[in-house]
């Protein structure tokens, strides 16, 4: 037997995973943003005719929509991590010439083949890696998970007056 919560709340993890606000998916499936709400509160399910569209709006196949155990263990553990990297300062981290950051940048620079080279910072946090290259006259491309450290590294590049190629709040797994 279905449990409409259950696929309700399938429905909102996947839905969240996507980046998508209730609203946007309800316009690309071309239904209310009620009809939305009504689904992820276990109210009722999705019509037939809309599952195909919807597996692909949410990037997962029907049978995940309703078989969501493995999936939603991934993305609440996801969320897991994310909450855990909102709760910390990691803008302060690095912001010393610490040990770990000088050696990593000795590392890093030993890759370098060109010096206009572009260079995702995925999983960049505030961004000192990325600062840090884009002074050296690299194209940069800071990605990471959590929007307080975009809106830090933002900040920052406003304040400090960096150029960086594009600063996004994404998930490696799922990069724009």
């Amino acid at each position: 037997m279905l449990e409409l919560m259950k696929i309700g709340r399938q429905i909102a993890l996947l839905r969240k995973a996507k980046g998508l606000t209730g609203e946007k998916l309800a316009e690309i499936l071309q239904v209310s943003p009620q009809a939305i709400s009504k689904w992820e509160n276990g109210k009722c399910l999705p019509e037939t005719m809309l599952l195909p569209a919807l597996a692909k709006a949410l990037d997962c196949n029907i049978d995940t929509l309703f078989m969501p155990k493995d999936e939603i263990c991934r993305i609440e553990e996801n969320d897991k991590v994310i909450n855990f990297y909102e709760t910390i300062n990691e803008s302060v981290r690095l912001e010393k010439q610490t040990l770990e950051f000088t050696r990593s940048k000795i590392i890093i620079s030993r890759y370098f083949f060109s010096d206009d080279m572009e260079i995702a910072d995925i999983g960049g946090g505030t961004g000192p890696y990325s600062f840090w290259l884009a002074k050296q006259g690299h194209k940069v491309h800071l990605l990471d998970v959590t929007q307080k450290h975009i809106e830090i590294a933002r900040q920052k590049i406003k304040t400090d007056n960096i150029s960086l190629s594009s600063c996004v709040c994404a998930d490696a797994r799922n990069l724009p």
